[in-house]
C-alpha cells in the first residue's frame, strides 16, 4: 500500500484523530493503530516553545510498555524538542488538542482534567490499563471514554526562519523488547516569518 498524502491543516484548531490504520511499528514491539500521513504549519516566534498536541498513541493490544524517547525527525530538522509530556484516557476532555501556545501548556489549554502533566519520558502504560479500555469503552455514566494516550510535545526554533519536521519517532520498551513506533506527521514552523500558504513560509 502506498503512503497516503500529507495534507497541511491550519494551526490553532481542536480535532479528534478519526480514522487510523494499524502500523509504525517495529518487528516484535507492541501494536499501535496511527494516523494516516498529516501535518500542519504554525507561525511562532524565535525562543519561544509551543505545544503540539496532536498526535496520539493508541495500543491495540493488552501489552505493558514504557517510553524511553520522543524524537523530532529529521534529527537537523534545526527545532528543539523542549519537553514531551503524556495525557492517558482518563485525562483529558477531548481526544487531542493541536495547538498551545506554550509548552510546558496550561491545563485548561489542551483541555486537561488533572493538574499533572506526567513527563512522557518514562511514562508506563499497563496492560492493564489498555485492556481495561478495551473492555469498558464507556464511563459509569454511559459516555464515551477518550481513547489512547496523547503525546504533548515541546517545539521550540532557535532563530527566525522556517524549520520542517517530517515525522515523530517515540522509542520504548516492552516485554517483547524495544520498538520504536513512527508518526509521519509534518510540520512547518514559520519562526519570526509569517506564512506564505498552507505549506510555505515567506522568505
Amino acid at each position: 500500500m502506498g503512503r497516503a498524502a500529507r495534507t497541511f491543516v491550519g494551526v490553532a484548531c481542536v480535532v479528534t484523530l478519526g480514522a487510523c490504520q494499524t502500523g509504525g511499528a517495529d518487528e516484535g514491539a507492541v501494536g499501535f493503530k496511527v494516523a494516516d500521513a498529516h501535518g500542519w504549519i504554525v507561525e511562532t516566534e524565535p525562543e519561544t516553545a509551543f505545544t503540539d498536541g496532536l498526535e496520539v498513541l493508541y495500543p491495540t493490544e493488552p501489552v505493558s510498555f514504557t517510553i524511553t524517547d520522543v524524537r523530532l525527525l529529521p534529527a537537523d530538522s534545526g527545532l528543539e524538542l523542549v519537553g514531551a509530556s503524556i495525557l492517558g484516557p482518563d485525562d483529558r476532555s477531548l481526544g487531542a488538542t493541536q495547538w498551545a501556545a506554550s509548552y510546558p501548556p496550561a491545563p485548561e489549554d489542551v483541555s486537561a482534567t488533572t493538574d499533572a502533566l506526567p513527563d512522557a519520558i518514562g511514562y508506563r502504560v499497563d496492560a492493564a490499563d489498555i485492556a481495561d479500555l478495551m473492555q469498558n469503552p464507556n464511563d459509569a455514566d454511559g459516555n464515551p471514554r477518550m481513547d489512547g494516550y496523547e503525546l504533548l510535545i515541546g517545539i521550540e526554533a532557535p532563530e527566525a526562519g522556517k524549520f520542517e519536521r517530517t515525522s515523530i519517532a517515540v522509542d520504548y520498551e516492552s516485554s517483547r523488547g524495544t520498538g520504536t513506533l513512527a508518526i509521519d506527521a509534518g510540520l512547518v514552523v514559520c519562526s519570526g516569518v509569517p506564512k506564505a500558504t498552507d505549506f510555505d513560509c515567506e522568505s
